[in-house]
C-alpha cells in the first residue's frame, strides 16, 4: 500500500495499523539504503588512504584516522543488522513492541530511532547495568 508522502504516524490512531508499518517500513528501506552508501563510502576511504609517511607521529595519526574509519564501519554494519531485525519484525507483527515485555515501544521513540526493539525503560535500565558492569571490571 502506498502511503502519502505527507503521512506521519499519529497518537490518535490505532497503534501499529497498516499506515504506520508502511510508514515505518519506507524509513527503514531509506535509510538502509543510505546507511549501506556510507557503508561503501567508508571502505573506498579505507582502500584509498594507504600512504605511508616517514614520520612515526604522522604514521600514529594515520593508524588513529584508519582505526575510526574502521569503527564507524562497524558501527554502520551493526546498525544495518538492527535495521533489518526491524524489517523482519515488521513482516511477522511484531515491529512497535518492546521484546523484553511486549509492551508498546510509542510512536514517538519510533519516530526518533525506527530500528528500536526495547521500551525505553527497558533500554534505560540496559545502559545502567551495563554502565555499572564497566565500572565494576
Amino acid at each position: 500500500m502506498l502511503i502519502p508522502l505527507s503521512y506521519r504516524p499519529k497518537d490518535c490512531e490505532p497503534y501499529m495499523n497498516s499506515h504506520q508499518l508502511d510508514y515505518f517500513k519506507t524509513r527503514l528501506l531509506q535509510w538502509r539504503d543510505e546507511t549501506t552508501q556510507q557503508i561503501k563510502n567508508l571502505s573506498l576511504q579505507l582502500r584509498t588512504d594507504n600512504t605511508r609517511v616517514p614520520e612515526l607521529i604522522d604514521q600514529s595519526q594515520l593508524e588513529r584516522e584508519r582505526s575510526m574509519v574502521l569503527f564507524k564501519r562497524n558501527h554502520k554494519r551493526q546498525l544495518i543488522e538492527q535495521i533489518d531485525a526491524a524489517l523482519i519484525r515488521i513482516s511477522n507483527d511484531s515491529y512497535g513492541y518492546c521484546l523484553e515485555t511486549g509492551e508498546e515501544i510509542g510512536l514517538s521513540r519510533l519516530l526518533v530511532h525506527p530500528a528500536a526493539f526495547l521500551h525505553v525503560e527497558v533500554q534505560a535500565d540496559r545502559e545502567q547495568r551495563m554502565r555499572g558492569f564497566a565500572t565494576a571490571s
